[in-house]
């Protein structure tokens, strides 16, 4: 079903009146890139805007307006807040099942994990540990 409301300058397909600019109800299938603020977009979806200030995109709750995660047009990510500080931002508690690498992308300079508890290396020797006992 498609159809046009000329009165607001709408389009719908599968709904009789569209909410949007733009508006389709149902399952949709995309054979292609799709890209939101851009006409060449890139990878199968690509968000593009041309401020930092922005969000490109957030998942959340519908019909909440707190996303429960962003992706600022600065690049910064947010999980569980809209403003993330920093390049990766959390706000609340973490579960990681493995172990937790500060500084590198292997964790050899700080690692927290149950076989190893807390540990600080330098130049590839513990400078500060704690084990999984507490010693």
């Amino acid at each position: 079903m498609l159809s046009f409301d000329s009165t607001n300058s709408r389009v719908g397909f599968g709904t009789t009146s569209p909410s949007a600019a733009f508006s389709v109800a149902g399952t949709s299938y995309f054979n292609g890139n799709i890209g939101a603020g851009t006409s060449s977009p890139y990878a199968l979806l690509s968000v593009e805007a041309n401020t930092t200030a922005t969000d490109l995109f957030a998942v959340g709750d519908q019909g909440t307006s707190s996303p429960l995660f962003v992706i600022k047009g600065s690049g910064n990510v947010g999980i569980g807040t809209t403003s993330p500080a920093a390049l990766f931002s959390v706000a609340g508690a973490g579960y990681f099942t493995g172990e937790l690498g500060v500084g590198a992308a292997d964790p050899t300079f700080v690692t927290i994990g149950a076989a190893t508890g807390l540990e600080v290396q330098q130049s590839g020797a513990a400078g500060i540990a704690v084990d999984s006992g507490g010693s």
